[in-house]
């Protein structure tokens, strides 16, 4: 037995949206805007502004719309075409009032909708308009922030309206472990201290832990759906440690003493003063200012043993053999009338930091004077 059969190929309707230029002021017009990413074959949408006014939209003059949504107006509009489609219009709403405007597309195969609020005012309003000028949306290019180092997200805003005489800041944190992903995003208790009612929100230095954050700032009026909001991606990074020799820079020192360089003033800012040196990875590397070295940007394992005169230790320039916060440069070591540099490195995990040391040995002790 045969059977024949039709089967008619319907596409849906996608991506509907209506909006709207408001908040308007009462007795000017308001622009609307019906829009579809593809409208469908056989699709009629209809636009309810309340108070029963409605408009019919279609995607051709031969479609036939549902007989209710004809029965509720005359005023229809064929789309000019299927995909990225749009139509736009204005109307004087009725009164100073919060209209809740909604359109329905539909034919056989989908149903779409969308919804907004058509706001109008008693005086000309604005949204507010924000921007955090120096830092991205995007987490791909997040500013960064160490952890130790105040945190400032200044904001750039524009106010123009008529209808109030106020304006609310609220900021807001949000992180995730994986900032790619808008989603996974969830709120961040703002720490202690944290200024986030202003323009530009202040976090205390060390308030946050490490990682990807989103700060938000929501402007409102005071006035109801009258905000906007905007987010800038910032990340928490390991701060620069801090490697100090006692002594600081530019000493003259003679060649028959011990010469003793103490790094134990360094520390890494962002932990308890109790862990400052915990898990620190030390180096003194040495050269006389007359040789051509270039002290490596990290640091490295490259040794040099001590030797009995000349250079550093008498091998050259290079790293020197000590791995703690102080090395002491024995009498004799140094070249009379010779400029020494020493770098003094501080590592811990991914972090880095060094301070240099110049050191001009003389032949014995300038003379001290005292007035007793």
């Amino acid at each position: 037995m045969w059977v024949n059969f039709t089967v008619t190929v319907m596409e849906v309707n996608i991506g509907v949206q209506l909006t709207n230029d408001g908040p308007t002021k009462w007795t000017t017009q308001t622009r609307l805007d019906v829009s579809l990413v593809q409208i469908g074959y056989n699709s009629c949408c209809l636009v309810d502004i309340t108070n029963n006014t409605y408009f019919l939209f279609k995607d051709s003059v031969e479609t036939a719309c549902d007989p209710v949504w004809t029965n509720l107006t005359s005023d229809v509009t064929v789309f000019s075409q299927r995909r990225d489609t749009n139509s736009s219009w204005e109307f004087q709403f009725w009164q100073v009032h919060y209209y809740l405007s909604k359109v329905t597309c539909k034919n056989t195969v989908s149903v779409v909708s969308d919804w907004k609020y058509v706001i109008v005012l008693a005086h000309a309003c604005k949204f507010p308009k924000l921007s955090i000028p120096a830092i991205s949306a995007s987490c791909k290019v997040a500013r960064v922030f160490p952890k130790s180092y105040k945190i400032n997200i200044a904001s750039k805003n524009s106010i123009d309206c008529f209808d109030s005489r106020t304006t609310t800041f609220a900021w807001t944190l949000m992180t995730s472990e994986t900032p790619d992903n808008i989603s996974s995003f969830r709120y961040y208790a703002l720490p202690d201290g944290t200024v986030s009612d202003r323009a530009t929100m202040e976090i205390p230095a060390g308030a946050l832990s490490y990682g990807y954050y989103h700060a938000c700032l929501n402007v409102s009026l005071n006035l109801w759906l009258v905000d906007s909001a905007i987010c800038a991606c910032i990340k928490i990074a390991p701060s620069p440690l801090q490697c100090f020799v006692l002594g600081g820079n530019g000493w003259e020192h003679p060649v028959n003493k011990s010469t003793i360089l103490n790094g134990a003033l360094s520390y890494d800012p962002d932990v308890d003063p109790s862990l400052f040196t915990q898990n620190f990875t030390l180096q003194f590397y040495c050269k006389t200012e007359a040789e051509n070295y270039t002290f490596p940007d990290d640091g490295d394992d490259e040794a040099v043993a001590a030797g009995s005169s000349g250079g550093c230790f008498g091998k050259g320039p290079g790293r020197l053999p000590s791995n703690t916060t102080q090395i002491t440069i024995p009498p004799g070591t140094l070249e009379t009338n010779t400029t020494y540099v020493f770098r003094y490195y501080c590592a811990k995990g991914q972090s880095r930091g060094h301070f240099d040391v110049r050191l001009h040995a003389v032949e014995t002790d300038r003379p001290h004077c005292a007035i007793m």
